[in-house]
């Protein structure tokens, strides 16, 4: 009689899911109409390969007084809350911190990565590669385009744009 191994018989059932999962992105606007920067996705995020997504690179147009800008990708693992606040973390919460901003900080900023900064501003793409684990199959990751400035009276501004949600696929 052959015992029957149910490690080699379940296991693939109980796996099939996870490897036959797409990657999915979902855009979200930000609500600062025309002042957040825009944020397209190139590649969708698969394990083994990178999440890539497209936005304007920080920097100032030419013939402009003002040193320009900074632009920035903020990635989060939530859209609920960050640090114990819930979001979307508002202008008049960040108003507090001396500073004016448009729109909402709507993920948590668990990383930021900085664009270069260019004259004039032009399209980067920012990658982020993902392990070649399956554990990560099904993990979402939200991203938010955002950008900041010094104005010539030495104030802060933010501004905060368009994001989206990025299921890890295969």
């Amino acid at each position: 009689m052959c015992p029957l191994k149910l490690g080699t018989f379940l296991l693939p059932l109980l796996l099939a899911p996870l490897a036959a999962q797409a990657a999915t992105y979902t855009p979200f606007a930000g609500n600062c109409i025309g002042a957040g920067p825009a944020l397209t996705l190139v590649h969708l995020p698969q394990i083994g390969r990178s999440l890539q997504l497209q936005m304007m690179s920080g920097g100032a147009r030419p013939g402009s007084y003002e040193g320009g800008g900074m632009t920035a990708l903020v990635l989060g693992l939530s859209r609920t809350s960050w640090l114990g606040m819930p979001l979307p973390i508002t202008p008049a919460t960040i108003g507090l911190m001396g500073a004016s901003s448009c729109g909402d900080l709507m993920v948590s900023a668990d990383a930021v990565m900085d664009t270069p900064y260019l004259m004039p501003p032009a399209l980067v793409t920012m990658s982020l590669a993902i392990p070649n684990a399956t554990a990560l199959i099904g993990t979402t990751l939200h991203a938010q385009a955002i950008e900041y400035r010094i104005s010539r009276h030495f104030t802060m501004g933010i501004g905060f744009g368009d994001g989206g949600s990025a299921q890890i696929g295969t």
